[in-house]
């Protein structure tokens, strides 16, 4: 299975996101800005990772050991 990064984690398609991949026997990190509540997602066997995306170093450190990235911040 595949390490992957799901950016805007917090929101709708980001927590809908998470579950899928999660239920698919995937590693996931759940990343969203500071401040954006990821209980949920530890909860549920997720890493909540904060990281800005517009913020080339925290990307860059949230994408150590990902395998892929799904980026759903900012859609809506």
């Amino acid at each position: 299975m595949a390490d992957v990064l799901i950016t805007g984690a917090g929101g709708f398609l980001g927590t809908e996101l998470t579950r899928v991949f999660l239920a698919s026997g995937h590693r996931v990190k759940a990343g969203d800005l500071e401040g954006v509540p990821l209980e949920w997602h530890a909860e549920q066997g997720a890493h909540p990772v904060h990281l800005d995306v517009r913020d080339m170093d925290s990307l860059k450190a949230a994408c150590t050991e990902t395998d892929v990235v799904v980026h759903a911040s900012g859609i809506f």
